[in-house]
């Protein structure tokens, strides 16, 4: 057999398919103002950063004394600058594929040609008070999979915080900060919306949000109630600061929101434009960082005191709003937030903070064959049906079957489509056909010690050494491959690497935004001078294919991140520690699926089917035919939850037995119908035995051999068991009451030297109904019954239907089967 496999598996060298290449639509609009100069020049601006592969957001730095977190820059006249300097421009502007807020039309409705990207995708989540692990774990979960989801779909996300008015813990909102201002999730913008006032450590989330949105009449502020912040909570306003992912926040406005004592005071300062054009800068500082301003000489248009000492640093909305401090927009209602944003509205659905989202986790363990294969489909299949929405696979295994692996990969990756968010969990090995499910996932987390890699194909032929497959199925292979990686935003380069050890890959750097990528050779020719080609990886510089540690692949992107086992997989995700993950193993149903899959019990099946049959045409008891027909439904069920049968087969073998019945019980004689319904027999269980899924004509004529070839050892098995039972059965001594013992009991027995299962007047009386002539007691249509003699007999016609009271005459009698015809007439 000429098979392809991982490891040491065998499969047919076609099984692989060609995966559906993955589009972008791109809409057009045509408008007339394109075609001035200046609409012409931003228009192709906005479009190169569009296409900027893995555009985004600005990432950042989630270590506490990382650089800031910068946002696009705000409109002049209406944002904040760091006190005593201007904030740089970001290298990556957010507002491309981010969304920034549509400008009031002064009704609070947004501009409806705001976004030019399309609709965000949106969610809103209710912050309660107070703040605990079930609510952090909403926020962090729900952030995880609008990140996933953008990613997949290359959109923008946009995530709006309801804050509701309370006390919190230190310890769950300073966790929450620093997750918003964390670099996890940089496709996801998040919002504050305040519809009622808020104050204390509620407000600090609303702070660390890149944009703050009020109701107009509620107010913000006043982060200690009237009390000293811990140093803790200071710390926690610094880095709020210092990150500036919203630039109308800064450190004087973080102080006039805390201390009573501060003066805040906006000072319009005159900055130098581009061709000698003078411009103005907004700026939020301290008296402090006045009189430095002052002394620098710096041009100062205008000051303008906001809070004097001893007020208590809380604003409303409308005034937030007016000086550009704080707040990005009002809104009346949730509508009009969700209206800024141009978010669905389905988006406006705020799940109770009780309902956490679904979970499930499936084990794949061992080496990935049809079995397990079909195991991992039925409860995939079982999660899909339940509705979850996080489906965690953890992944121990040494590889497989090519066709199998290729199938789970292409399946786990299509759940994207139906918005379930897919994790690998590799807490030792995916090897192999192990590794191709992983890249399917839409995120892989590993063990420190985990492996991942080697998923070259190899070829074995029955008394041969594996070889490497031929050329066109490496090329399906790699296909497969990197189709995975591009869906799921890995380098494709690493990936070919994984299975083709001819594949060389270089570190690339862009030279516009300093991205770090992976290449072959020929991408990187074709990149041009945008990307500054590095080293090659030195785990391509020899002839094997690679196999990645777990750090080694979260620095070449192929994996997103380490994790010392589940617990901590949980707590990375955003899963309530509460919420307890119990893999899902094959259950005895899977096992005994399992057991009766293997050759010697499909042998064993069909020949207690077969046995029980033989035995049923002796003894007519009718608990045989059960026991056959049970032996029968346990074969093919086996097969269809193992994958080797369908409906197909099913409906083949039933019609098969169908037309043996009609031959035997119906039509006289035997002939086309009776061949035909061996023949579907016949076929149908060799299709059960094996499967013949992406096989080529080599495979095919194999899998045809094995399955005859296990029916002929049944049948072989049946003969034997015939042949006892004739010879032993009727000497059992509870067997003597079935069994017709011939004239003469059991001196007869011993006359003739051998028992019989039906005694010598059974030939007698067939030769006394030959040529007998009777009346038909009942319509033969074309079995009923009929009186010959003294008797009331079972008989058939051999044509068409016979009237009850027609003369009828005995053709053939062959056992219990008396075949008659209409005689034209003889007296009865």
């Amino acid at each position: 057999m000429s098979a392809s496999s991982y490891g040491s598996l065998k499969i047919s060298s076609d099984q692989a398919r060609l995966p559906r290449p993955e589009t972008l639509s791109v809409s057009r609009t045509s408008k007339t103002w394109f075609l001035q100069p200046k609409c012409l020049l931003l228009l192709m601006l906005c479009g190169s950063l569009w296409l900027t592969p893995k555009a985004g957001f600005a990432a950042v730095d989630p270590v506490p004394g990382a650089p800031p977190r910068e946002d696009a820059p705000i409109p002049e006249g209406s944002g904040a600058k760091s006190s005593g300097a201007e904030a740089k421009s970001p290298s990556v502007p957010l507002i491309p594929q981010g969304v920034a807020p549509a400008e009031n039309n002064g009704s609070g409705i947004a501009n409806a040609n705001a976004l030019q990207a399309g609709q965000p995708l949106g969610q809103f989540v209710r912050v309660t008070a107070p703040i605990n692990d079930v609510v952090f774990n909403q926020i962090t979960g729900t952030a995880q999979k609008l990140q996933a989801t953008a990613t997949a779909e290359n959109r923008p996300a946009v995530m709006v915080l309801e804050i509701e008015p309370g006390v919190s813990p230190p310890h769950q909102v300073q966790g929450l900060v620093r997750f918003l201002l964390s670099a996890q999730t940089p496709r996801v913008r998040f919002v504050a919306w305040v519809p009622q006032t808020v104050t204390g450590r509620q407000a600090m989330v609303a702070l660390a949000c890149q944009d703050v949105v009020v109701k107009p009449d509620a107010e913000l502020g006043d982060l200690g109630r009237g009390e000293k912040l811990p140093e803790e909570d200071q710390q926690l306003l610094q880095m709020i600061a210092s990150r500036r992912v919203n630039p109308r926040v800064s450190s004087a406005v973080l102080s006039s929101l805390t201390n009573r004592e501060a003066v805040l005071w906006k000072v319009t300062v005159e900055k130098p434009g581009a061709g000698g054009e003078k411009g103005t800068d907004i700026r939020f500082v301290d008296a402090e960082e006045l009189k430095q301003l002052q002394a620098s000489q710096a041009v100062i248009l205008e000051t303008q005191r906001l809070k004097e000492a001893g007020l208590v640093g809380r604003f409303s909305g409308d005034t937030l709003r007016s000086w550009g401090m704080v707040c990005t927009q009002t809104a009346e209602t949730k509508t009009e937030v969700a209206d800024l944003y141009q978010l669905p509205k389905e988006s406006m659905r705020i799940r109770p903070a009780e309902e956490q989202q679904k979970v499930g986790i499936i084990r794949l363990d061992g080496v990935i064959n049809q079995m397990n294969g079909t195991f991992l489909r039925r409860q995939i299949a079982r999660y899909q049906a339940q509705g979850v929405e996080l489906l965690i696979i953890e992944i121990d295994s040494p590889g497989g079957l090519a066709t199998v692996s290729s199938e789970l990969a292409e399946l786990i990756a299509s759940l994207s489509e139906e918005k379930i968010r897919t994790v690998a969990w590799i807490p030792r090995q995916a090897i192999s056909g192990a590794a191709m499910v992983a890249l399917g996932c839409d995120e892989i987390y590993m063990a420190p010690n985990a492996k991942m890699g080697d998923v070259q194909p190899i070829e074995a032929r029955p008394g041969e050494a594996f070889e490497r497959v031929p050329d066109k199925v490496m090329t399906v292979i790699r296909a497969t491959l990197l189709a995975l990686a591009k869906q799921k935003g890995r380098p494709e380069a690493i990936a070919a690497a994984m299975a083709d050890r001819g594949t060389r890959v270089f570190r690339m750097r862009e030279k516009s935004s300093g991205r770090v990528w992976f290449m072959t050779e020929e991408e990187a020719e074709a990149a041009g001078d945008l990307w500054e080609k590095g080293p090659q990886l030195e785990e391509t510089r020899g002839e094997m294919v690679i196999t990645l540690t777990a750090p080694r692949a979260v620095e070449l992107k192929m994996a997103d991140g380490i994790v010392p086992d589940l617990d901590a997989l949980k707590e990375k995700l955003g899963i309530s520690a509460e919420l307890r993950l119990q893999p899902i193993k094959p259950s005895w149903v899977d096992s005994l699926v399992f057991v009766l899959n293997t050759t010697p019990m499909k042998v064993l099946l069909l020949m207690v089917a077969l046995g029980a049959l033989y035995l049923e045409a002796h003894f007519f008891t009718g608990i045989l035919s059960i026991v056959s027909a049970t032996s029968f439904t346990l074969f093919f069920w086996a097969a269809f939850l193992g994958g080797t049968a369908g409906w197909l087969e099913v409906s083949l073998f039933l019609l098969g037995v169908v037309l043996i019945a009609m031959e035997i019980f119906v039509i006289p004689g035997f002939g086309v119908t009776g061949i035909s319904g061996i023949l579907l027999v016949l076929t149908s269980l060799v299709m059960a035995i094996e499967s013949f899924r992406h096989v080529d004509a080599w495979g095919a004529s194999i899998n045809i051999a094995h399955g005859l070839g296990t029916i002929s050892a049944a049948m072989v098995g049946v003969m034997i068991f015939g042949f006892f039972v004739s010879k032993y059965l009727p000497n059992l001594p509870w067997m003597e009451a079935m069994i017709l013992a011939p004239p003469g009991g059991a001196a007869a027995i011993e006359a003739t030297g051998r028992p019989r299962l039906r005694h010598d007047e059974l030939q007698a009386i067939s030769a006394d109904l030959m040529g007998a002539h009777g009346v038909a007691t009942t319509v033969l249509r074309p079995s009923g019954k009929a009186r010959v003699g003294q008797q009331i007999l079972d008989v058939v016609s051999d044509g068409g239907f016979v009237q009850p009271g027609t003369p009828i005459e005995v053709i053939s009698v062959d056992g219990v089967r008396i075949v008659v015809r209409p005689a034209e007439s003889h007296p009865v």
